[in-house]
């Protein structure tokens, strides 16, 4: 079921700039000395280890092996990082590679901050009657909490959640 398309060759899909590909350098560093290390995982959902590769690599070019289970069509990534690989990928250099800057946290907080003023208004049009003072909202996958940060300033109670 592979495409050539997604043969792994670590050529990028995106364009990417020079803090990207530097990062993209480092990231494939910790991968070949083993910084990072992986781990292979079953089926989240019926735990079925019986799967078929869908793409060798990610937008970024990096090797990603994505799967589709054969018993329930879920898609996953296996060999998947371990946590400790993840915590220390996604806290030195996602946002690097996400958004190519060489200090990516400032800037992409405020991007959060200001893209809630526009789903604040969007359910303020949706729902006129909603009183935002002391409504409650959680919001999985919080990231920073820019979003969340918007809301508290409306009045709202607010939660955050992210892995």
């Amino acid at each position: 079921m592979l495409s050539p398309r997604f043969k792994y060759d670590s050529k990028s899909a995106l364009k990417l700039n020079k803090i990207q590909l530097d990062t993209k350098s480092r990231v494939e560093g910790n991968i070949k000395s083993g910084n990072y290390k992986f781990e292979s995982i079953c089926c989240a959902i019926c735990g079925s280890v019986d799967s078929e590769l869908l793409a060798e690599k990610d937008r970024y070019g990096l090797e990603c092996h994505v799967v589709i289970c054969r018993n329930c069509g879920l898609v996953y990534v296996n060999p998947r990082m371990t946590q400790d690989s993840y915590n220390q990928f996604y806290d030195g250099e996602y946002r690097k590679l996400y958004i190519g800057v060489e200090s990516p946290a400032e800037l992409y907080f405020k991007a959060r901050h200001k893209k809630a003023k526009k789903i604040f208004d969007f359910i303020k049009l949706a729902y006129p009657t909603i009183d935002f003072k002391g409504l409650n909202i959680l919001e999985v996958g919080c990231a920073d909490g820019g979003i969340l940060l918007y809301f508290k300033e409306q009045g709202c109670n607010v939660k955050g959640v992210d892995l």
